[in-house]
């Protein structure tokens, strides 16, 4: 019951971003499909893949006021019945100055087959001058209805040759001291980071990462089943949007 609770108490996938390239359907809607292999399906910092590759699919329908509503769907392996992600959600994107850009999105986590763990969160965010403050809040982290509290700091900066550098820093409050280490201490958060590099080649984004949290094998044996899932490691995608 315990690693189901921490399953729930990690960041989730997104961070608000309307796509670029996307199907007018008339001057105020634009349908976009974003297909993304990738060799790892890591939240914050832990793999619920088992370490496995995973297929993103993300559909995503915007409007000219700056609201969007999507599905996305994936792969997942994480110790229980289910083996899909499927998430609903609604928000909105809008500018505040020339420069900042605020967004609120709320998402509904769909597992088939494992219904214990499914949950809804609120997601808020504020961007300016490539980098992005989000904070995630949870009030029904099942199986007892648990709060759970993300906040992360994104940065991205454009190198020569249309590289582009991104950065993360996230803390996972899951208000239980469910991370216990080997000689019995236990703590409430855990911290994660990512440090990679993306390109635009051939019309679709590629993209790898150092992905890592601070969780020892200990914690993460205690809350995942398996040690080896919040460990360092290189995660590449390459993503295309129709």
């Amino acid at each position: 019951m315990q690693k189901t609770r921490l399953l729930l108490s990690v960041v989730s996938l997104f961070s608000i971003t309307l796509p670029i390239h996307a199907i007018e359907l008339n001057n105020d809607l634009n349908l976009a499909i974003t297909v993304t292999p990738i060799t790892d399906y890591r939240v914050g910092g832990l793999s619920l893949t088992s370490g496995n590759p995973a297929l993103f699919v993300d559909t995503m329908l915007t409007h000219s006021s700056g609201a969007f509503i999507g599905y996305f769907a994936t792969n997942v392996d994480f110790g229980l019945k289910t083996r899909r992600e499927s998430d609903y959600y609604i928000g909105i994107s809008r500018p505040l100055t020339e420069d900042v850009r605020g967004s609120i999105m709320y998402i509904d986590y769909e597992y088939p087959k494992s219904s214990i763990v499914n949950y809804s969160e609120w997601v808020g965010n504020l961007s300016a001058y490539g980098a992005t403050l989000w904070v995630k809040y949870a009030n029904n982290i099942k199986p007892h209805g648990d709060d759970r509290l993300v906040a992360a700091l994104d940065y991205v900066y454009p190198l020569p040759y249309d590289v582009t550098f991104e950065t993360h820093y996230g803390i996972t409050d899951s208000k239980d001291d469910v991370y216990i280490s080997r000689d019995g201490s236990s703590r409430s958060t855990y911290y994660d980071w990512m440090v990679g590099f993306s390109k635009q080649i051939w019309g679709m984004t590629w993209r790898a990462s150092y992905v890592d949290t601070d969780l020892s094998k200990t914690e993460c044996a205690g809350i995942m089943g398996d040690d080896s899932v919040c460990s360092a490691t290189v995660v590449a995608s390459v993503s295309k949007t129709f």
